[in-house]
């Protein structure tokens, strides 16, 4: 029984996760902080640094508003 229900509960946030993703995509906003993107992109400048910089093990740009 509970399995059955954390699955319900499971397929249910991925369901409202793919929408929200779709949804913040079709709009043109990085789905990570809301922020409006560049053309076919799905993250802002700020958040592709990040993103970046996280993957390659560089030392961290702080998160925020990068001017």
């Amino acid at each position: 029984m509970l399995t059955s229900r954390r699955d319900e509960l499971r397929t249910q946030r991925a369901a409202y996760q793919r929408d929200r993703y779709a949804t913040l995509r079709e709009h043109g906003l990085c789905v990570r902080c809301k922020q409006p993107t560049q053309h076919g992109m799905t993250l802002c400048w700020s958040c592709q640094l990040y993103n970046n910089q996280r993957r390659s093990g560089a030392r961290q740009a702080p998160r925020g508003e990068m001017e």
